[in-house]
């Protein structure tokens, strides 16, 4: 009675009902030779009775009623864990099958160990720099900075439920911060209020590459929760930081800016190129140890995130929580990245 209702309802009502079937199925599963995978990874232990242009036919058991499945809800099938037969149409019109894989099969191992896919990411970034100083020197709170991000992903499955990935992408990190000091000038004997803003952002550009343990649950035959974790490495390649110096007195304003690269000059020069163009004179009478940036290239971190899938767009959020000292004075204060992200991405 169970055979004769999977018959004839639970193929007809489409893949959602699966699930029941493998429920029904009980203990013959374990008595079937052959194997059918569905597109929604069910997995049917069965005896394949013939493989016809839009069905397979099959039994549980030497002994069950004949069940037909539609091709098209098929993913693969394996007859006693060889390669499943070409189809083959007979004069009559009715499918035989011979000894080669059919074409557009392949065996549900062989998709396990050879299933290799690719994506492109893309998305937004909200990035800033946590920076602790032992010795306190007046910097302001950091402030988050928006960025980009766009690369590629190369995803390792191992089983169904689980896979490894890698890839590499382009990225921008930093952080902003701003600050201001007003005083009073005394011209010709009236005082003169003023007031010296300054604006900084550290741009930085970083070359990516993750290494990620990726872990999925299927909500359905097209649907999927995705959820990663693991360590990843980051090589600077622009570390741009723009500086504005604004002076405000007597109802006028002026502005001057410049910009240093962060990796290969400190701060120091910046703030000095600043003031000599604002003042015309120099803020340090001289400078030293400016041929060494106060950001090390390298980042290095942990990567997690989740997202859904649906088909082939994704849809996800990444977090990336920098764990060594970016600082090239770690003696003076201790900088790392943290770096959240909104990704998009496309699956081929």
């Amino acid at each position: 009675m169970i055979r004769l209702f999977a018959k004839n309802h639970v193929f007809h009502n489409g893949q959602k009902w699966f699930a029941v079937l493998l429920l029904l199925a009980g203990s013959r599963f374990a008595a079937g030779q052959d194997l059918i995978v569905t597109n929604a990874d069910d997995s049917l232990r069965c005896k394949i009775v013939e493989v016809q242009n839009e069905d397979i036919q099959f039994r549980f058991g030497s002994d069950g009623n004949l069940v037909s499945i539609k091709r098209s809800e098929v993913k693969s099938y394996k007859y006693n864990f060889e390669a499943a037969p070409v189809v083959k149409k007979s004069s009559s019109g009715t499918a035989n099958t011979g000894n080669v894989q059919s074409r557009g099969t392949k065996s549900a191992f062989a998709r396990d160990k050879g299933g290799i896919s690719f994506g492109i990411r893309t998305g937004a970034n909200i990035a800033n720099l946590n920076r602790t100083a032992k010795v306190p020197d007046g910097v302001p709170t950091l402030k988050s900075k928006a960025g980009f991000h766009l690369g590629v992903v190369v995803d390792f499955p191992v089983s169904n439920l689980f896979s490894l990935e890698s890839g590499l992408a382009f990225t921008g990190k930093g952080t902003s911060y701003s600050s201001s000091q007003s005083d009073n000038l005394v011209i010709d004997g009236v005082n003169v209020p003023y007031i010296v803003s300054a604006d900084t952002k550290f741009n930085l550009s970083y070359l990516e590459i993750p290494l990620t343990a990726n872990f999925h649950i299927h909500l359905s035959d097209k649907a999927k929760l995705h959820f990663n974790v693991g360590p990843y490495l980051a090589i600077g390649l622009v570390g741009t930081v723009d500086g504005t110096l604004k002076l405000s007195a007597l109802g006028e304003s002026e502005s001057v800016s410049s910009s240093i690269n962060v990796f290969n000059e400190p701060l120091t020069v910046l703030s000095n190129d600043l003031y000599e163009k604002m003042f015309d004179e120099p803020l340090y009478n001289d400078l030293t140890n400016t041929d060494k940036g106060d950001l090390k290239r390298l980042d290095t971190g942990l990567t997690f995130g989740g997202g859904l899938s649906f088909g082939k767009f994704y849809f996800g959020v990444q977090y990336d929580l920098g764990l060594n000292n970016m600082s090239n004075y770690p003696e003076a204060t201790t900088i790392k990245s943290r770096t959240l992200s909104i990704r998009l991405g496309y699956n081929f």
